[in-house]
């Protein structure tokens, strides 16, 4: 990173329940549809740039959040699976929090 600059570290341990429902299934394989709900600890470490008679120094935070997610998923007779994950939050109930917003496209096997 170039010197001066904000650096942020983030993990986030999330417990995810998730539900699916078949929409229609064939010999080649089968659509669904579903939702998944999770809630777990998120950690922040932030470094702040280097200023003036002050030099930068890491803080940290810590935060319960909580995860909102619908998919469609095909999985198909060979055991591959794909899924597209139009929308997902994640949400907090402190003040200072902002939501954020995910999409994702997923693919894998499963036997």
């Amino acid at each position: 990173m170039p010197e001066g600059e904000l650096e942020i570290h983030e993990l986030a341990l999330l417990a995810t329940a998730e539900i699916d429902a078949a929409l229609f299934s064939t010999e080649q394989g089968r659509l669904a549809a579903g939702g998944g709900l999770g809630m777990g600890p998120s950690f922040a470490w932030v470094k702040m740039p280097d200023m003036p008679f002050r030099p930068g120094e890491w803080t940290h935070a810590s935060a319960v959040i909580g995860r909102l997610s619908g998919h469609l998923e095909y999985r198909f007779a060979s055991g591959w699976v794909l899924r597209g994950q139009p929308f997902g939050v994640l949400f907090s109930g402190q003040e200072n929090s902002d939501t954020a917003y995910e999409m994702a496209i997923m693919g894998g096997y499963q036997w």
